[in-house]
Formats: C-alpha cells, structure tokens, sequence
C-alpha cells in the first residue's frame, strides 16, 4: 500500500477504474460554514468501555509522529467478494518520542465505511517500536473500487503525521456485487440543495494554477462531466453521504456514462464542508488527490457543489478530471 491520503479518489482506464448536483438555484446569500474534509466526532466522555483511569505519565515536550511499515493484510486492491467480511491491518513504526496507548486512536475519517468502527485504541507502543493495528470491515454488495481513510490521533485528539502525509487507507475492488441498490434518502420531502457558481469557478481556477505551476496543459470544462458532477454532489447534500459510491449504488464510471461520456480515463475528486479554497488545499496537501490533479492524462474537467444546511456536513464538492 502506498501512503496516499481522503478525501477520495476514483480511477478509471478504459473499463477499468479505482477508487482512492444540485438544480440551479440561488446559491446561499452567506458563505457555508467551515468545515473540515470530514469532521471528526469529539472525544469520546463517559462512553462504556472508554478508559476511566488517569492518563500516565508523558513528556509535556515529547512529538507525535508515525512511519508506514507494510500492508499486513489485504493489500491496495485486493478482490473481494460482495459481503464479504474481511480484517485489514497496518504495520506502522512509532518514530516520535511519545508513548502511545489506550487514549491514542486509529479513526476513520472519510471515503466508504464499509462497516468500519469509527475509532479503535492504540496498544502501548514505545518510541521506536512497531505497532500492527487492524480494523474489521465487510465489503459492499455493489461493484466497483472502495476506499476508506483514516487518522491516527493522539489524546489532544491532534492528528499524527504518517511520513509526510497524514493518513492511512485501504482500497478494495468488488467485482461480483449487483449494479444498484434502491435509493435511500435520510431528509423528508423533496430535496433541492444550493448551487455557488462562484465556488466551481474558484475550483477551476485553483485546480489550472496548481497544473501550470507543474508545466501542464489547463483543463477545460465539459458539460457532460459537469451534469455528472452536479448530480454526485446533490446526491451526495440529500443523503448526508460522502463516498464515491452514490446512494444508488452507482459509481463515476456509471454517472459520467449516463451523461453521455465516453472517457479513457477518469479521476473523481470529493469533498465536504468548507470553502473551495479548502477543498482543493486539502486535495494538493493528499498524495493520491495531488496525483489526480497533477495528472498528464486528463484534459477536461466537470465540478459539482451542492449546499444543504441540514445534511451532516453543510457543503458537498465533487470534481471529475478525465480524459474522452
């Protein structure tokens, strides 16, 4: 596995891809509020099973910092059966000089849960020594690539630095699972998140600077991938959902087939809560989101932004960057 961080991802090449809306209306007369790539839940208080005793003792001035070792189990795209469930488990080297236990966490933080718990404790792991954590997880009932990202944080709840980024991931591919599963809305009533025109167009913006600014070709935009995009996003707003895998069951290649694009190769890019700015901050800082959108092989570019104030995260980004 390679150490590549999100919010996510989707690949495609030809038939092949891996993983990593909104009608126009008004867009909101404020600007959505800030929000992180995937707001954590605060720390746990007075929940069963949560240690009640006293943190030990620990350096004030000791660092906080991690190494990935290897893939202990189901390595990057590894083929699974739809349901099926499976134990993924890192290898990873504590190279700060604090003492990791219990308060210490492994979280999962964006991409597709797949059944994830949400947080799992760190064993006691001296400075220096290796750590194997594993997560339990079951595979979708849908086709396609899946990805899901997580944190390691200390008992600040601060995050910790894996090499230079700060995650680590898993990423499966179902291959026998059906093509789609009915829709479910977690909102009553018809749902009919805001557009921000202005918010697309920053996207664009900073997304052509970052690719001039490593001698590539400006991308331009695509109407079909648009449509796409658009509807990823509304989908996304009206079911509080953040994955690449829509509430339908449907995946990047379908929605941007349903447009009417025919794409040799594809990149889906997605964020919640924030600005532009910050989901595209968020993206260059990832190595797999940086890697998309530096990417020689794309040449047009969809982005969808859909806002509802009543979904979990407020704002919803999706971008496709492909290639016809």
């Amino acid at each position: 596995m390679k150490i590549k961080p999100l919010f996510l991802i989707s690949v495609i090449m030809t038939l092949t891809y891996i993983t990593a809306c909104s009608p126009s209306t008004q867009a909101p007369t404020e600007t959505p509020p800030v929000m992180t790539a995937t707001p954590p839940p605060a720390p746990p208080t007075n929940i069963p099973g949560t240690p009640t005793h006293a943190l030990p003792p620990q350096d004030p001035y000791c660092t906080d910092e991690a190494v990935f070792v290897a893939d202990m189990t189901i390595p990057d795209d590894t083929k699974l059966s739809a349901g099926e469930a499976f134990t993924k488990t890192w290898k990873l080297r504590n190279s700060g000089t604090c003492t990791w236990n219990e308060f210490y966490s492994l979280e999962f933080v964006s991409g597709d849960q797949m059944n994830s718990p949400l947080t799992v404790p760190l064993n006691e792991t001296a400075p220096e020594e290796t750590l194997q954590i594993s997560v339990s997880l079951v595979a979708p009932v849908t086709s396609g690539i899946f990805t899901g990202v997580y944190q390691f944080k200390n008992t600040l709840g601060e995050v910790i630095s894996i090499g230079k980024v700060d995650n680590i991931w898993l990423r499966i591919i179902v291959e026998d699972g059906t093509v789609a599963i009915p829709p479910t809305s977690t909102l009553s009533g018809p749902c009919n998140p805001d557009r921000n025109p202005a918010y697309e167009s920053e996207i664009l913006t900073l997304i052509n600077n970052a690719r001039a600014n490593n001698g590539l070709s400006t991308l331009s935009l695509n109407a079909q991938l648009m449509a796409a995009t658009d509807a990823h996003s509304e989908d996304m707003a009206c079911n509080s959902l953040l994955s690449h895998t829509g509430s339908d069951g449907s995946s990047v290649v379908s929605r941007v087939a349903a447009q009417g694009y025919s794409a040799l190769y594809i990149v889906e890019n997605i964020y919640a809560g924030g600005t532009a700015q910050d989901a595209v901050n968020w993206w260059m800082n990832d190595q797999t989101h940086r890697e998309a959108i530096i990417s020689k092989q794309v040449s047009e570019i969809g982005i969808g932004y859909a806002y509802l104030g009543s979904s979990t995260y407020g704002g919803y980004f999706s971008v496709n960057l492909a290639s016809p």
